[in-house]
């Protein structure tokens, strides 16, 4: 994309993927507090913005990092994983809005901001590392 390869090649893998999950923590919790549509307009598209770099970043990380005779594998079982946390999250997200519909949202945000706490140590140190195989 336009933003993310100027901005992996400014910050390196490791904090454009904290910093993109950041944003999706951010542009959650500010989705749970709004109450102006303009401003929930804007605070998609960012969230929108965090899952374009992030994906981008995340494919590109899999391709650097895993043996080409395994990406196949890999990516498969990260679409499991990746469906599977979206339906878990769906399920969980629908029993924390019967006590109010921004409890889902504040949430997600967590979940986001522990995955950027995540992704500054499991980043660290492999990010450049080329597969051996």
């Amino acid at each position: 994309s336009a933003i993310a390869a100027p901005l992996r090649a400014r910050l390196g893998s490791r904090w454009t993927v904290t910093a993109a999950l950041a944003l999706g923590a951010a542009s959650l919790a500010g989705l749970a507090v709004t109450r102006d549509p303009i401003v929930a307009g804007i605070l998609l598209a960012l969230y929108i913005l965090h899952a374009v770099v992030w994906s981008i970043c995340a494919t590109t990380l899999r391709q650097r990092l895993v043996p080409a005779d395994l990406l196949g594998r890999v990516g498969a079982a990260g679409r499991v994983v990746s469906l599977l946390g979206l339906a878990a999250g769906s399920a969980l997200g629908g029993l924390l809005a019967t006590a109010g519909i921004a409890l889902p949202t504040v949430a997600g945000a967590v979940v986001f901001a522990g995955c950027a706490v995540l992704a500054v140590v499991a980043l660290r140190g492999s990010v450049n590392r080329r597969p051996t195989a």
